[in-house]
């Protein structure tokens, strides 16, 4: 199946998008872990119907918290300092389909597939390449957990201020969604650490081997 949005960069459901590790099974145990049921699911379709229409204006008040703060802008900033606005650009158009999904899309295959490669994209083997861009090769994923805070509280007031009868239960919905996004998405990040650990405990060892090798053709 071909994704069909003209968003640059955006490929959920296209062939291209590698499958996740993760199981459904999996899944199925991380969505119950926090919370999430069926009607949930149907809460936050209704939530949608506030939030999608005002979707630019929710990534627009993340995005000027980001902004304020040098260590979550440092993540958009090219080599020269400054930040980079075509990358900037490019990820908002993603970001405000993000709002889309989060609402509607089950979590099924495809969706799965596509925490992963949005986890790729927070992380060195995709950060900058959907965007040919040279910002920081990693969002660190203490600022990304962090940010979950704020991502909730601000959709919790758009709710409250559209007046929507069952903001309760779709901030409840929305929260167990945003923590199933978040952990999928994190998933990437301990597959790296884990290659990284091994990548170092191999160069040290190859580097203890070479100091201990006896001198030759002296």
């Amino acid at each position: 199946m071909t994704s069909k949005c003209p968003i640059a960069g955006y490929s959920f459901g296209e062939d291209s998008v590698p499958p996740s590790p993760v199981s459904l099974e999996e899944l199925r145990k991380l969505e119950a872990a926090t919370g999430w049921s069926d009607d949930d699911a149907l809460w936050l379709k209704i939530a949608g119907e506030t939030l999608i229409p005002q979707a630019e204006a929710i990534v627009d008040s993340w995005r000027s918290v980001i902004g304020r703060l040098p260590q979550l802008a440092a993540s958009f900033v090219g080599p020269d300092g400054k930040p980079d606005e075509h990358y900037k650009a490019a990820i908002k158009l993603r970001f405000v389909q993000w709002v889309s999904d989060v609402c509607l899309q089950p979590h099924d295959q495809r969706w799965l597939d596509y925490q992963e490669e949005i986890g790729q994209r927070h992380m060195p083997a995709k950060k900058n390449r959907t965007d040919n861009a040279q910002t920081p090769s990693v969002v660190p994923q203490r600022y990304l957990l962090a940010f979950t805070a704020i991502v909730i509280t601000t959709i919790g007031g758009f709710l409250a201020e559209s007046g929507e009868r069952f903001q309760g239960k779709s901030r409840s919905a929305l929260r167990c969604g945003l923590f199933c996004n978040i952990e999928m998405v994190s998933f990437s990040r301990a597959k790296f650490r884990k290659r990284r650990s091994r990548t170092v405990a191999g160069n040290e060892l190859n580097a203890r081997k070479e100091v201990s090798a006896p001198a030759t053709g002296r």
